[in-house]
């Protein structure tokens, strides 16, 4: 792969900040040698987990996303707390979206979210030999999730059809085909 980094930073200055992201606009000198504005989204690291029930047979949940109005048909995922490692993240993510548990997870590999805009990238691992997790509270900000129950043929057909479009899980279940 090339190596090539002719951009240089000239300023930096944060013009929203919430606890997820930051969003900072870079004044920068691009590699033409043209002067400009560079808009950055900074954020957590999170995880992704592909629930396998089955050799055929995949756990997938269904949640209300505010971005966009509507329902939206992914794999588990969430953001890693502070001093929070991929492992214990992917298990509490996996408990408190499908309200599953696993003995067995599998790297499949790490991805960038969209490199153009922001620096955030997500681990994706297969979940397998999973089992019924003891019942969390449920937290109120994740809004209202159902826990679904797709075929490796359903899930490729909605994905096909553009029922699932969620960029994400579209790539991480790409990564689990290329893993077979």
């Amino acid at each position: 792969m090339t190596t090539y980094s002719a951009w240089k930073k000239l300023s930096s200055r944060t013009v929203y900040k919430n606890q997820w992201i930051k969003i900072h606009e870079d004044q920068v000198i691009q590699p033409n040698g043209e002067e400009s504005v560079y808009g950055l989204l900074e954020g957590k690291e999170y995880v992704m987990v592909i629930p396998r029930l089955k050799p055929n047979s995949f756990c997938m949940i269904e949640q209300y996303r505010y971005p966009i109005k509507q329902f939206s048909l992914e794999f588990p995922a969430g953001g890693l707390k502070k001093g929070e490692n991929v492992i214990d993240a992917l298990k509490r993510e996996l408990q408190e979206e499908a309200q599953l548990y696993s003995n067995k997870l599998t790297k499949l590999g790490c991805l960038d979210i969209g490199n153009n805009f922001t620096n955030m990238h997500f681990y994706v691992y297969l979940a397998e030999e999973v089992s019924i997790a003891p019942k969390k509270p449920h937290d109120p900000s994740e809004g209202q999730i159902k826990i679904r129950t797709l075929s490796l043929a359903e899930i490729k057909k909605r994905i096909k059809d553009g029922i699932i479009k969620d960029g994400q899980t579209v790539a991480a279940f790409n990564l689990f085909l290329l893993n077979q």
